[in-house]
């Protein structure tokens, strides 16, 4: 939801001036600070498109992934993020859609791996 989103958007992306006003959304607010500044933090933990760019992120950072799914009824997906060079073992996590599933990958990885 809207409170893990800020989280990838800081711990992740490494967005500054993450923060929700009182009343308001979890913004990203330019280095003016007013809210007419800020733009929404992406939906990373429910649009796919957004967390393919967690992905991308996690990339540059040196990580392979792999996503698959399960055949249950409902399917549940699965993001694994490991150090490109192999020599720890990934990080595997397995959620009810495929974009939290990635975020919150992508979390354990930032703290198992840093």
């Amino acid at each position: 939801g809207p409170a893990l989103d800020a989280i990838v958007a800081e711990r992740v992306m490494g967005l500054p001036h993450v923060r929700r006003m009182p009343g308001e959304a979890w913004s990203i607010y330019s280095a003016c600070q007013h809210t007419e500044c800020a733009d929404p933090v992406p939906l990373y933990s429910t649009d796919i498109g957004a967390a393919w760019s967690v992905l991308e992120r996690m990339r540059e950072r040196g990580y392979d992934w792999v996503l698959c799914h399960t055949y249950d009824t409902p399917p549940r997906y699965v993001a694994t993020l490991q150090v490109t060079a192999g020599v720890q073992p990934g990080t595997d996590v397995i959620a009810a859609t495929m974009p939290l599933a990635i975020c919150i990958a992508a979390l354990q990885a930032m703290e198992q791996f840093a």
